[in-house]
């Protein structure tokens, strides 16, 4: 367990350094904060992380005996999850035989999977600040206790992840084709990232569109605030679809290439995780009492719904652990919301706020990863072949 705390503190003192120095010299500081915890990962046994057994490692081997990309992509082994091989995303599989060309071990593999997922989140964040003023070491704090451990399990999803949520920038600059290519990349390491593009729809409703709606009946004029009666509608539009019917779902799944989630979602329907929610709620009542202090912030609304939405599919996530899973790509937006909404309070106030959430977070750590041991990364056991 400690070796990830300190793991932890080293790269956000780090990435503290980066944020206050100037010259090049910093960039070595931030070399060292995604190196530390990309380093760890890669010293990782292969029993850290239940995937990595599943199909992490059994693609690297079969990649290190291939000489052939042709006669390698089209393979048709079985994982010992006993998934076929040709249903891992070409884009992951092609990326794990890039790495066997340099290097054969499963060090060097989980090393770069890591290296890649903590560089991108890290770069995200500071395109992020350049528009909103947010701290660079608190908010990776947040991804460490929120997303690290579950990295070092559910990997081709993590990477999906991780470039959606780099990619976001790209919508404060307008450039959509842009964040539209990185979703299509995404989706090339695991195809639930097609869920970027609700991302996207939702930036362009509510964010793009800032003007008060004044509709006309006779002589009055209605002054209508567009961004609250769409994000109301948007609340009740997936609370429609995901406790209707799955019959609501399933053409939507499919529109998306999502269709075998359908059955996972119905075992799901029905069985509620107010554990789930009840972690959620803080980041809720945060933007809440945030929110008149954002007066001219408007990413406000985007995040007020992707924090309901995302309660809404964790409360749904008791019967099926994929419900959960889809929602982190919402919920990684968390580490761009809660630093934003703090920022917006005056000093004292922020030195409190940050300490609670360091405090809250740390506790969801502990209970979540060593406690229930979720994703089972605790305790963390080194590759016995690297010493």
């Amino acid at each position: 367990m400690y070796i990830y705390l300190i793991t932890f503190v080293f790269s956000c003192l780090s990435l503290f350094v980066f944020e206050k120095f100037n010259g090049k010299v910093k960039y070595v500081f931030l070399f060292i904060g995604i190196f530390l915890p990309a380093f760890l990962a890669g010293c990782r046994a292969d029993v850290i992380g239940t995937d990595v057994r599943n199909y992490v490692e059994p693609i690297q081997i079969y990649a290190s005996g291939m000489s052939r990309f042709t006669e390698y992509i089209n393979g048709n082994i079985v994982l010992l999850s006993g998934d076929a091989f040709s249903r891992i995303e070409k884009g992951y599989s092609t990326f794990v035989f890039l790495i066997s060309r340099i290097n054969k071990s499963l060090f060097l593999n989980l090393f770069i999977t890591q290296f890649l997922i903590i560089g991108l989140t890290v770069i995200g964040l500071v395109k992020f600040k350049k528009y909103i003023n947010i701290s660079l070491p608190f908010s990776m704090f947040l991804y460490y206790m929120l997303f690290f451990n579950i990295s070092l399990n559910l990997v081709r999803q993590s990477i999906a992840m991780a470039i959606i949520f780099c990619a976001f920038p790209f919508l404060l600059e307008n450039k959509w084709l842009q964040f539209l290519i990185s979703i299509f990349i995404a989706t090339l390491f695991h195809r639930t990232a097609i869920i970027g593009l609700i991302i996207f729809i939702l930036y362009l409703v509510l964010i793009r569109d800032a003007q008060i709606r004044k509709v006309k009946f006779g002589e009055k004029t209605l002054c209508i605030k567009w961004r609250q009666l769409i994000s109301g509608f948007i609340v009740l539009l997936v609370a429609i679809i995901l406790i209707g019917s799955s019959s609501i779902l399933n053409p939507i799944l499919h529109l998306l290439n999502l269709s075998n989630f359908g059955l996972l979602y119905s075992k799901g329907f029905g069985s509620f995780s107010f554990s789930q929610t009840l972690i959620r709620l803080p980041f809720l009542f945060l933007l809440i009492f945030s929110w008149n202090k954002m007066e001219n912030d408007n990413l406000k609304y985007f995040y007020f719904i992707l924090t309901v939405i995302d309660i809404l599919f964790s409360q749904m996530s008791g019967g099926s652990s994929i419900i959960l899973r889809i929602s982190y790509y919402l919920s990684i937006f968390y580490i761009y919301a809660i630093p934003n909404e703090i920022e917006v309070w005056p000093s004292r106030s922020r030195s409190i706020l940050q300490i609670v959430f360091i405090v809250g977070c740390l506790s969801y750590w502990y209970y979540m990863f060593v406690l229930n041991n979720y994703n089972e990364t605790v305790p963390f056991i080194f590759n016995p072949m690297l010493f």
